[in-house]
Formats: structure tokens, C-alpha cells, sequence
């Protein structure tokens, strides 16, 4: 289509890309309206320009068990399309849409993260408050502590931060040790028998954190 693009987000079934224009396309599989073309075909082989008008900052795709994208415009407002069962797109119902629908709550945000292979989201406003969605909750809920956090990462099952003042925290599944807080945890999740924090757990070291990056079950940062 001769597009040119700023950033681009792939996951396994699905791509979305924001254009030099701001303008957002997304391609691939559309089986749950996550292309947010207004259409739902089996796929797409070319980009397909999400529909709305918006001018986009950043666009997020999730992977085949959310099924859902999350976008942050140029003016911090932020929407999410697709898959809805658990509420990841954030709106207050569980209704899918095949368009971009308004994340509730008025927050102005900074970014927003589709997490691949979850169905859930993450975002941060550009306040550094954090807040999620889905996996059963449909509107932005505050992520407890207290925290004003500068970055955060999110992986399938766990998710990392760091604060302003350079402390890295990380909760969620710790059956792996992914929380590097030396195998402390608080609650099980989802009911199963896992070691979980169910709240921000300090990552151990006393380090100062320039950033940290989570993967599957596993997480890896750089000091200051």
C-alpha cells in the first residue's frame, strides 16, 4: 500500500502499525474484530486502516489467547478493540467490537499494552499512575501501592514496573521466580495452587532501575 510507518506491533495472528500520518492500519487475522476496521473477515494480507478518524501515538496488539488491540492517540485518549469476553477492552461491558471503543474512566494515558497470549491490558497515564483491565474486570482498575511509576512491562502472567525514584517492582505468577523478590509471594492466582503476588512485590537487590523488560516467565532489567 506504499504506508509508511513509525512503530509497528506484531503478534502471532495479527499486526497493527501507526503511520507517519498518525494514522492506524492493522492486518492479519480479523476473526474477533481485532483489525478495528469495522469488519470481521477471516483475514487481511494487506494493512487495513482502524477505523474512527483517529490519530494515533501508539497501537498494541495482544496475542491468539486475547485476541484484542489497545491504541493511545496523539491527544492521551485511549481505545481498545476485539475480543471482550473478560472485559479487555476496557468499556465496562463484555461486548466485542470490531471498531475502536473508549477505554472508560476519563484518565489521559501515556501508554497502553494488549499483553500477548492475555486477555488483559495495561496502561499507564501520563501521570504515572497504573491501571488494568480484563481477565474479568471491565474498567481501569488501579494497580495498589501507591506507586508513580516512570515504565511497566507486562508479560503473560506477570507484570514489572519501575517507580520514578528508580525501585523496580513486580507482581503476578512467581511459580518461576519470575518476580525477583527471591520467592516471596502473597496469594495464589486465579485459585490455582501457583505462588502469586497479587500486588507490587519489590524486586530484591536494593538496585536502581534504568528499565526492566518481562518475557513469558522470566523478566531482565538494567540498572542505572
Amino acid at each position: 500500500g506504499g504506508h509508511k510507518f513509525d512503530a509497528i506491533s506484531a503478534s502471532v495472528w495479527h499486526t497493527c502499525a501507526v503511520a507517519t500520518s498518525d494514522a492506524g492500519y492493522c492486518w492479519g487475522r480479523a476473526s474477533y474484530g481485532q483489525l478495528g476496521n469495522g469488519e470481521t473477515p477471516s483475514s487481511a494480507t494487506s494493512p487495513q486502516l482502524v477505523s474512527g478518524g483517529h490519530a494515533w501515538k501508539s497501537i498494541s496488539v495482544s496475542g491468539p489467547q486475547g485476541n484484542h488491540t489497545c491504541g493511545v492517540t496523539t491527544s492521551d485518549v485511549a481505545y481498545c478493540w476485539g475480543t471482550n469476553t473478560l472485559g479487555q477492552i476496557g468499556d465496562g461491558t463484555s461486548t466485542n467490537s470490531n471498531v475502536p471503543v473508549l477505554v472508560s474512566g476519563g484518565h489521559t494515558w501515556a501508554s497502553v499494552s494488549a499483553r500477548s497470549d492475555a486477555k488483559y491490558a495495561l496502561g499507564m497515564t501520563t501521570a504515572g499512575a497504573a491501571y488494568s483491565w480484563g481477565g474479568g474486570t471491565s474498567t481501569p482498575s488501579l494497580v495498589d501501592g501507591g506507586h508513580t511509576w516512570a515504565s511497566v512491562s507486562t508479560g503473560v502472567n506477570h507484570t514489572c514496573g519501575v517507580t520514578t525514584a528508580g525501585a523496580g517492582y513486580c507482581w503476578g505468577r512467581n511459580d518461576e521466580n519470575q518476580l525477583g523478590n527471591g520467592g516471596a509471594y502473597s496469594n495464589v492466582c486465579d485459585g490455582t495452587e501457583e505462588p502469586c503476588a497479587l500486588v507490587p512485590t519489590l524486586v530484591s537487590g536494593g538496585h536502581t532501575w534504568k528499565s526492566i523488560s518481562v518475557g513469558q516467565e522470566y523478566a531482565c532489567g538494567v540498572t542505572t
